[in-house]
């Protein structure tokens, strides 16, 4: 045999006994979430920070609605592509984790030493887990509270409060109250159009996320001194012209974000319109915002509102589960950054919070106080109003009976007892 030929073959024996290079995995993510909105910009960091592994990530969106999740489950049961994608409710967890549609995630996370209560807290764990098992890591969270003009509170001589009890946001609100007709500025607003059980979750701020029903879930709980301070604390404001009736919020459809941003409120419930006092185009406003969590009731528990959510599972269908796992705790441990800007924070305790404000508030930050956005809003709370029982019946009967009594068709105490009076057999009757 020629020496050349000899070459050849021992080259070729050497590539046969080489392992192979490992192919480039590509995972493929669903959430509810417009890729616009903060999610394309997390796969293009993905991507660019595990290049060099070999892995990488593409992002599709369902509509988080029923159709939108009848959608995404008729994929994961099919075997489709699917390798990760978020649930947002507590209920749609269950059914896919007994409906094998969800991956149990205990293994890895002992694997690679994550400590679901220590990263993302206890409430936060508590909706990741399913009778004890973790099904889907919660990722982001936000304090909800209230938006105030800073401004209006300077000139009022008001400092701004990190805490407060129902007693002096009331009398707060009155202090802010001023003018009438359409010069007209009312102390806050409570979008009670949109939140007819809004007093539910003032009292939640003391009682914690179930406060509405009995520890056996067999009745309400709504006896509770607590909810009538809550909601005859909104009546009294309506009543006295302090914040917009509940009639004129249905009549005219009134919006938190117009109303604050055009100065007509110095106050607004929902943490949410941080979107809409950033949109300055949208918007147009020169004032400063400054956040404050919901009032409560002199009592030293406080249960924040809002909380933890977004729940990121894995198909357990996926051919790349291991792959899956590193973007899930890469996500849940900082990636989610990126859509800060879009109001969706991580809930992950050791969270950069340099990284974090610098995201959350680039380019708009004249227009938010730093310390009470920082501190308040974007650090995430100890403790949350975690809901993890709820009955639509009574949640129905509830905003009839609160309704009327924002309405003035029935006293406070009066809407509340037939509250219960209506609730209690329902849940009675529950098996």
């Amino acid at each position: 045999m020629r020496k050349s030929a000899l070459s050849f073959l021992a080259l070729s024996l050497a590539f046969s006994i080489l392992p192979l290079a490992a192919a480039p995995i590509r995972l493929l993510m669903w959430g509810g979430v417009p890729p616009e909105s903060g999610p394309q910009l997390v796969c293009d960091a993905f991507n660019k920070e595990f290049a060099s592994k070999g892995i990488s990530i593409e992002y599709e969106r369902f509509v988080n609605d029923d159709q939108g999740n009848m959608k995404l489950e008729t994929n994961l049961l099919a075997g489709g592509d699917i390798d990760i994608y978020i649930t947002y409710t507590m209920d749609r967890l269950r059914k896919r984790s007994t409906g094998n549609m969800a991956l149990n995630l205990e293994p890895f996370m002992k694997k690679t030493g994550f400590n679901l209560d220590t990263a993302i807290g206890a409430e936060g764990a508590m909706i990741s887990r399913i009778d004890g098992t973790t099904y889907g890591v919660a990722s982001k969270t936000y304090n909800n509270g209230f938006w105030v003009n800073k401004n209006m509170f300077d000139a009022a001589g008001i400092p701004v409060p990190k805490s407060w009890t129902l007693d002096e946001f009331k009398a707060i609100t009155r202090k802010l109250t001023k003018g009438s007709g359409d010069s007209k500025v009312y102390g806050a607003f409570l979008q009670t159009n949109s939140y007819k059980t809004l007093a539910a979750e003032f009292a939640g701020v003391n009682l914690g996320g179930n406060a509405v029903y009995s520890k056996d879930h067999k009745s309400t709980a709504i006896d509770n001194p607590v909810f009538e301070k809550a909601l005859g604390t909104i009546v009294e404001l309506m009543n006295d012209g302090s914040i917009p009736s509940h009639a004129d919020s249905l009549s005219q459809k009134l919006q938190g974000a117009a109303l604050f941003t055009s100065g007509k409120v110095a106050m607004v419930f929902g943490s949410w319109l941080y979107r809409d006092i950033k949109n300055v185009a949208s918007y147009p406003h020169d004032f400063v915002a400054a956040y404050v969590p919901l009032p409560s009731d002199n009592s030293k528990a406080y249960y924040m509102n809002g909380g933890p959510g977004d729940q990121v599972c894995i198909n357990p269908k996926s051919k790349n589960v291991e792959a899956a796992w590193t973007f899930v705790k890469w996500y849940v441990e900082g990636g989610i950054i990126p859509m800060a800007p879009f109001g969706r924070f991580p809930l992950y305790t050791k969270v950069d919070m340099a990284k974090l404000e610098a995201t959350a508030l680039a380019g708009v930050e004249r227009y938010f106080d730093r310390a009470s956005t920082v501190n308040g809003f974007l650090t995430p709370a100890k403790t949350f109003q975690v809901e993890t029982f709820a009955d639509p019946q009574v949640q129905a009967v509830l905003a009839e009976e609160f309704e009327l009594a924002m309405l003035g068709s029935k006293a406070v105490k009066q809407a509340l007892a037939d509250a219960k009076r209506r609730s209690d057999p329902i849940l009675a009757a529950k098996p």
